[in-house]
């Protein structure tokens, strides 16, 4: 019953060097309560009632794919201040790019994600499936934590300026109908 924004940007293959910092990204931007959307849209502005920032939100692509960011505005906010204040914090890192803390909060999220992710049998074999059909081979299914590990802030700061550009995005926004 609220309005939304969503800002997508066209991105490299999951087996493309710069995903994994683009993924990283993603998780410095909108997973989690400490996220940089959800400090500022939801807590400090109080102008999103939620946010999220997600890369291929239909799944791992062969081709090139989507991050998207999200923010629901809060009642009474207009979706036109909510776009401009998400699209700013997207912006900020390829100007100021992110600090070693919050890499590192990104890559342990991402170790313990694929660490619980192998306790099961289900798990280590979707695992393995997904490195033999995305990233070239059975045998990466033990080396793609390793490409995550080596992102540097730099390399963050790099890929926001290359891809979260608004010249290769889309914006989508969500008004509802009138009752």
């Amino acid at each position: 019953p609220i309005p939304a924004v969503l800002l997508f940007y066209r991105i490299p293959s999951v087996s493309d060097a710069d995903f994994p910092a683009l993924d990283l990204l993603s998780t410095i931007l909108g997973i989690g309560e400490s996220s940089r959307l959800n400090r500022v849209l939801a807590r400090e502005t109080k102008a999103a009632a939620g946010t999220q920032s997600l890369i291929n939100p239909v799944g791992p692509v062969r081709g090139p794919g989507l991050f998207g960011s999200l923010a629901i505005a809060n009642q009474g906010v207009p979706i036109d201040s909510v776009e401009q204040l998400l699209a700013a914090q997207v912006a900020k890192v390829a100007v100021g790019g992110v600090t070693e803390a919050e890499l590192s909060k990104a890559k342990n999220t991402y170790r313990a994600n694929t660490i619980n992710g192998r306790q099961s049998a289900l798990n280590l074999a979707e695992a393995v499936q997904f490195a033999d059909l995305f990233l070239g081979g059975v045998d990466k299914v033990n080396t793609d934590l390793a490409r995550y590990n080596a992102v540097t802030a730099a390399d963050i700061k790099r890929v926001a300026a290359t891809y979260l550009r608004t010249d290769n995005s889309l914006t989508i926004v969500i008004v509802p109908g009138a009752k």
